[in-house]
């Protein structure tokens, strides 16, 4: 609990008095923290999956976008983002903080990023050597601070290996990762036996439940009818995952796991990127891919049909397409093969899908990129009514709210007996990023003269 005192000016003894005051209010505050609620939800859950645990804490407010990227000069990520549904943005990259990167660590190809509850986000990526890191973002703080934590269940010598059945499987894709629900992480990856030249690839799969990797791996599909690229991965509800991928006849092959494993089924078209998808809530699902012509193809599935491939534009793309839904636009951002070093967007609007947008320019010199995209929350809470409560009550029922941060103005006209909050901005009801700050203005207890208040 952070909390901000401002207290008006008072004259000699009576001031004092005020600050001892204010320290034995200060004390009870920090006696009466408390932590968030949380209350356990049943999931329909995948072999050896755990409970699900989730925050009554919501994910409403105004969505946030992030794009992150590899430096292949550096070996670095950066990223920008937007806190008002894309309408503005961070003028400039910023570094997803790997000051400690071990030396032989040079990130490679495409990051996979997603939200798994409000304020949280957890980032996937390989390095040149196939091997797999994470690192997780909540509430604006990366942890681990600096460096990356090594995907659990590989094998420790060869971090790029795994073994499954006693059988040796080593990764050559990007990873992809999705979540249904809080703490819940569903991670896969390519991967070959003997050589990235056999024509038996496999599809495996991790998870993490509760913020914690299993450490297991498994085989989803062996010999499968994907070809180049990596999967990808969303889901749109606990207990519930949908594949795609770039099939061997570049059409788009779809799988689904909703308590078991689906197998693939072509969607067809004509695909020639790693396809890029999203969610729009239960039973829905969108899809962009790069087309034969270098440009943009759609698909979706609403209401238990498939639509029609449609065909957006011939725009020339140099990567891979990424996609975020929010309440109100699909944003895509992808790489202009004929405008080196820079990202273009567009995204859903009323009228149809707006035209490619100049993202700006990466200044890295590095060629095509392969953005990621992820919309997320900020954690959100409404905010109680806490007016006439004593302090220590009203700080409690703000913590439990989730709201941690705190500024009391301290008021010495005698409207109330001391401790007990006079007004609250913002107003009982409103709904607010859980790291926002409450103002409470609170009587003193004293006047202006710093003599104490006499209530008859």
């Amino acid at each position: 609990m952070h909390i901000r005192f401002w207290r008006p000016p008072l004259k000699g003894w009576s001031a004092a008095r005020h600050l001892v005051v204010s320290a034995a209010a200060l004390a009870l505050v920090v006696g009466t923290l408390t932590a968030s609620t949380l209350f356990s939800r049943p999931v329909t859950a995948a072999p050896r999956q755990q409970q699900t645990m989730l925050t009554t804490q919501t994910s409403s407010g105004t969505p946030r976008l992030d794009v992150f990227y590899t430096d292949y000069d550096s070996g670095l990520i950066f990223h920008r983002w937007s806190d008002d549904d894309g309408n503005t943005w961070t003028p400039s990259w910023t570094l997803v903080p790997s000051s400690t990167l071990p030396s032989n660590v040079f990130f490679y190809g495409r990051p996979s990023v997603v939200s798994d509850s409000p304020g949280r986000l957890t980032i996937v990526t390989r390095n040149t050597s196939n091997s797999l890191y994470y690192k997780t973002e909540s509430n604006g703080v990366w942890s681990p601070a600096t460096t990356w934590n090594n995907v659990p269940g590989t094998l420790p010598s060869f971090p790029s290996k795994v073994s499954i059945t006693n059988v040796t499987y080593t990764f050559y894709s990007d990873p992809t990762v999705s979540s249904w629900g809080p703490g819940r992480l569903d991670l896969f990856v390519y991967a070959y036996v003997n050589s990235n030249l056999d024509t038996t690839k496999y599809l495996l799969h991790t998870w993490a439940d509760n913020s914690v990797w299993s450490g297991q791996w498994e085989v989803v599909a062996s010999n499968p009818a994907y070809g180049w690229g990596s999967p990808s991965a969303v889901s749109w509800g606990p207990g519930r995952i949908d594949l795609f991928a770039r099939g061997t006849n570049n059409e788009l092959e779809h799988m689904w796991y909703d308590g078991s494993w689906h197998p693939w089924e072509s969607k067809g078209g004509a695909v020639f990127s790693t396809p890029g998808v999203t969610s729009g809530g239960v039973g829905s699902l969108q899809i962009l891919v790069g087309n034969s012509g270098g440009g943009l193809s759609f698909i979706q599935f609403n209401n238990g049909a498939w639509s029609s491939w449609v065909t957006i534009d011939s725009y020339p793309l140099g990567t891979a397409p990424t996609v975020a839904d929010t309440p109100d636009a699909i944003h895509v951002i992808a790489d202009n093969i004929s405008q080196v070093d820079h990202l273009y967007r567009r995204w859903t609007a009323s009228s149809g899908w707006t035209s490619w947008a100049d993202f700006g320019g990466t200044s890295f010199n590095d060629g095509n990129y392969d953005p990621a995209l992820v919309a997320w929350f900020p954690m959100s809470s409404t905010v109680p009514n806490v007016l006439s409560s004593d302090l220590t009550t009203a700080i409690g029922a703000l913590a439990q709210a989730g709201l941690s941060q705190v500024s009391l103005t301290l008021d010495n006209t005698c409207r109330n007996a001391a401790g007990k909050v006079l007004s609250q901005t913002p107003a009982a009801g409103t709904i607010v990023p859980s790291s926002s700050t409450v103002n409470l203005q609170v009587s003193s207890g004293v006047d202006g003269t710093g003599h104490p208040c006499e209530f008859r």
